[in-house]
């Protein structure tokens, strides 16, 4: 799809990508043609949601532990294998710390931050347990960053299993 491009480029071509896929599945009214991306100190891109601008940054959720938790769970549950819980939730853990010491632009509000898994992601059912377990950490977490929503978009299963979220983003009363 995106063969001729490379670098930022590519980059910029494939968060664009997943973005519009991430709007469809969550129902977000936006218009694709009208996603800016933009540069740093800004977040990665900024789009119309039911007609208010809101900035999204977005993080890829690193695959390597989680192909192994399930290779692993392939060969029994993730929660009685060898595999230490913790190389399922550092991908998560990792990116959100990552983001949330970023410095953005303070224009930049609502803000929120877009995780998604794409290459080699598992599927829901393998790292559900375990975010379960952890959700008052991943809550503090969240409620400690500068962001205003966080999603998990499992884009190999097109499916928001998990947001997180401070203030509505309303559609228009109709």
């Amino acid at each position: 799809m995106f063969c001729f491009l490379s670098g930022d480029d590519l980059k910029r071509a494939r968060e664009w990508d997943l973005f519009v896929r991430f709007c469809e599945a969550s129902k977000l009214d936006i218009d694709p043609a009208e996603v800016d991306m933009l540069d740093p100190p800004w977040p990665d891109l900024k789009a119309d949601v039911f007609g208010h601008s809101h900035y999204f940054e977005l993080g890829e959720v690193v695959q390597q532990d989680w192909m192994k938790a399930q290779a692993q769970q392939e060969r029994k549950l993730i929660i009685d294998s060898r595999l230490p819980l913790t190389a399922v939730w550092s991908p998560l853990a990792s990116i959100v710390q990552k983001k949330a010491t970023k410095k953005y632009a303070q224009q930049a509000s609502p803000l929120s931050l877009l995780l998604y898994a794409e290459r080699n992601a598992p599927h829901w059912a393998v790292i559900e347990p375990l975010v379960r377990k952890r959700k008052h950490e991943g809550r503090g977490s969240f409620e400690n960053s500068v962001f205003d929503h966080l999603w998990l978009f499992m884009a190999n299963e097109n499916r928001i299993p998990l947001s997180l979220s401070r203030k509505v983003i309303g559609a228009p009363l109709l």
